[in-house]
């Protein structure tokens, strides 16, 4: 396909201290922390062959516990390669539309997959886990430019609430402030029998099931979240968790996010 670029060859550098478990116990209401969290944002297909390595990197290199994260991942699956063979089920043309919002923010004229976007800037396909590995680093040492807390539990309707309440401080942040709630789900699998993986088993994690956003600040700088997420086709809330991000609408970059597991309080 035109504009499609692809990974040449196997991922296989792994990323150390990025590594991060995402599942959190025990208490329902998380809080953002002291230092600025990035997303890292992959753009994938299940009919694009470059992109499985891509998507076992991804569940490798963040599914690690015990470990501190310095990132929160996120794999949006897009929907153009769908007319090429395979109709991938986790596909959005909304995924596909943020992806080309991304080109158009870092001037690009071309899109791609698999496509990592880190901070909200695009990440050189052959030398992407170093890359963010060294932005990770910096982002490590930022303070953070908004306040997020957020609860995620059960709904009565086979839905996920999520509630909480974003803070932006800084005046000349909150014009751009642009704020996204994200269900995400882990361990998902197709066999897939058409296309450029025909004949393959794929897995997945950290899968972009549902969006809600983009909100924006008062004038005080705050959002107060109270947002209903339906539950899509196989899904599972054991395997899945809400990220909520801050994130600059002129530039991309993320002003602080915070990820949180589906909480049963009792």
């Amino acid at each position: 396909m035109n504009g499609i670029r692809r990974l040449a060859g196997p991922v296989v550098v792994a990323l150390g201290a990025l590594a991060a478990s995402l599942a959190h116990a025990g208490a329902c209401d998380v809080e953002s922390g002291a230092t600025r969290l990035p997303v890292l944002e992959l753009y994938t297909s299940e009919g694009c062959n470059s992109c499985p390595p891509a998507d076992r990197w991804l569940s490798r290199e963040f599914g690690r516990p015990g470990t501190t994260p310095h990132a929160i991942p996120l794999a949006y699956h897009v929907d153009y390669w769908n007319r090429l063979g395979w109709p991938d089920r986790f596909s959005s043309p909304d995924y596909s539309a943020r992806q080309q919002r991304v080109a158009a923010r870092n001037r690009s004229n071309t899109i791609y997959t698999p496509q990592f976007v880190f901070d909200g800037r695009d990440v050189r396909p052959h030398e992407f886990a170093d890359e963010i590995a060294a932005r990770a680093r910096g982002a490590a040492a930022d303070k953070p430019r908004a306040h997020i807390t957020v609860r995620a539990i059960p709904g009565e309707r086979r839905e996920t609430r999520v509630s909480g309440e974003v803070r932006i401080d800084r005046d000349e942040l909150r014009s751009r402030a642009r704020i996204y709630v994200v269900l995400y789900q882990n361990g998902l699998s197709t066999q897939v029998t058409a296309g450029e993986n025909g004949g393959k088993r794929l897995t997945h994690d950290f899968v972009v099931r549902r969006v809600a956003g983009p909100f924006t600040p008062d004038a005080s700088g705050r959002v107060a979240l109270d947002v209903r997420l339906p539950a899509p086709q196989e899904f599972d809330p054991a395997k899945s968790g809400v990220l909520v991000h801050a994130e600059d609408a002129v530039d991309g970059s993320t002003l602080q996010a915070v990820t949180t597991a589906i909480c049963h309080a009792g």
